[in-house]
């Protein structure tokens, strides 16, 4: 029984990945051994929506099962490139997230980056060229050298002078700074009130802090001294710097806020 042979597409032809779009075939590239010895035909094609450019087996290339690197398959507008999570899962957690509150709306951040203008620069939307420029971010090697989530990456400390809604992450944008002065960055851009960790709502106010990387909130004070000794209280707890200076103490602070005592902050701090 003859064996049928498949006949090479002619440069130009059209064809349909399964998730990457469309592309055509270029030219007849150089076979290729395989590890059982065989010649494997090899064809250069091009994806349409991206420009992207792959050598692949004849049989990939007729059947579509071929994926493009560089299409935008991540909440729409980002990819990975030639790299992925696994070269840095810090890394990729940071630039995940970013993504995720700027374009998509389903993010609970999402009203204060995204739904506001904010952006990130085309060359960000690919993880491999995001972990290109990461090392040459200020303040980088304190994040690197650091094994929790004392250090942030942020975009508002070199762009105070442009509008929030007009701020973008970048390579020139982008350092990394302590979780305390990005707090301290947060509350003065945020919030018209003075102390750092404060904030009203209604006629009452709630003290924010972090605990393990983590942030905590307890609401229901009626004056922001008693939240900002609150916040303070957890600093002094933690071995850090206070933040505010209040001329109140812990315990009348916490008398300020119904049904809630000094024993369950202690709790609270060392859940």
């Amino acid at each position: 029984m003859a064996t049928q042979t498949i006949k090479t597409p002619a440069p130009g032809t059209i064809f349909n990945s399964d998730n990457s779009g469309p592309y055509k075939v270029l030219y007849q590239a150089e076979n290729v051994i395989n590890k059982n010895g065989d010649s494997i035909r090899m064809i250069a094609i091009q994806f349409l929506i991206t420009g992207t450019i792959l050598i692949r087996p004849i049989y990939s290339v007729l059947k579509g099962n071929i994926k493009d690197p560089y299409y935008p398959r991540i909440f729409g507008v980002a990819c990975l490139g030639m790299a992925s999570e696994k070269d840095d899962p810090r890394a990729f957690t940071i630039w995940k997230s970013m993504i995720k509150r700027c374009y998509w709306s389903g993010d609970c951040q999402y009203h204060n980056y995204g739904g506001i203008g904010i952006k990130v620069c085309d060359r960000w939307l690919c993880f491999e060229y995001f972990l290109q420029d990461l090392p040459s971010l200020p303040g980088y090697s304190d994040w690197f050298n650091s094994t929790s989530q004392k250090y942030h990456m942020d975009k508002d400390k070199l762009q105070q002078n442009i509008p929030k809604n007009l701020r973008i992450y970048s390579p020139n944008t982008c350092c990394f700074i302590s979780r305390e002065e990005n707090e301290i960055l947060m509350y003065r851009e945020n919030y018209t009130n003075k102390y750092i960790g404060v904030m009203q709502y209604g006629n009452m106010y709630k003290a924010s802090f972090y605990n393990n990387g983590i942030r905590k909130t307890m609401y229901g004070f009626k004056t922001p001294e008693a939240a900002a000794c609150v916040r303070d209280f957890w600093a002094y707890m933690e071995n850090r710097p206070k933040l505010n200076n209040v001329d109140i103490n812990i315990d009348d602070a916490m008398k300020n806020r119904n049904n809630f005592g000094r024993e369950k902050l202690y709790k609270l701090i060392n859940k």
